[in-house]
């Protein structure tokens, strides 16, 4: 570091607050990236905001139990008399 030898005082001060500029300049970038970084992983966590309940650890409500049944009729799954009963069962009646 012979340079810095040569460097006269207003030089050496220049370079000091260059090189404090420099490293400032790098954390708030990394600050800006790991910002970005968390508002998708808060993203993601809305996204398992908006999964059922039961990937919360939940209990299933009533009108996530009927929607599962209507898809499962939908889909051929169950027959429209069990379709009828595991509603009826479900609704309490």
């Amino acid at each position: 570091m012979g340079f810095l030898r040569d460097l006269g005082g207003w030089h050496l001060l220049i370079l000091l607050v260059l090189v404090l500029v420099a490293v400032g300049v790098v954390v708030l970038v990394s600050a800006i990236f790991v910002g970005t970084a968390g508002k998708g992983k808060s993203s993601q966590r809305s996204g398992a905001d908006a999964a059922g309940p039961e990937q919360q650890g939940l209990p299933p409500s009533v009108a996530d139990e009927l929607a599962k049944l209507a898809a499962l009729r939908a889909s051929g799954a169950l027959t429209e008399a069990e379709y009828v009963a595991a509603k009826a069962r479900l609704l309490g009646q």
